[in-house]
């Protein structure tokens, strides 16, 4: 099973928040949090080899926590680097 670090998930984070004018370009009936959380767990996916869909009757913040539980190197909370974006666009 493959695995990410803090430091890889926080860079994804980032590298998502800068191209997110292109994403909300892409994804224009969705929130900006929902776009960009979207473009995150499109990202985990191949990044750490998941076959299975994630469920759509959760929240994005959900499917990554969960996605993530038994894939980080280090246990870090997942939770709170996606609320630091969060507050990036409200910004």
């Amino acid at each position: 099973m493959a695995k990410i670090s803090k430091e890889e998930f926080a860079k994804l984070c980032d590298d998502v928040y800068r191209d997110r004018k292109q994403i909300y370009a892409f994804n224009p009936r969705m929130g900006k949090r929902d776009a960009l959380e979207w473009m995150i767990l499109c990202s985990l996916l191949p990044l750490l080899d998941i076959a299975e869909e994630p469920d759509a009757s959760v929240t994005y913040t959900e499917t990554i926590c969960e996605i993530l539980e038994n894939r980080m190197m280090e246990k870090f909370d997942v939770r709170a680097i996606l609320e630091e974006l969060a507050e990036s666009i409200q910004g």
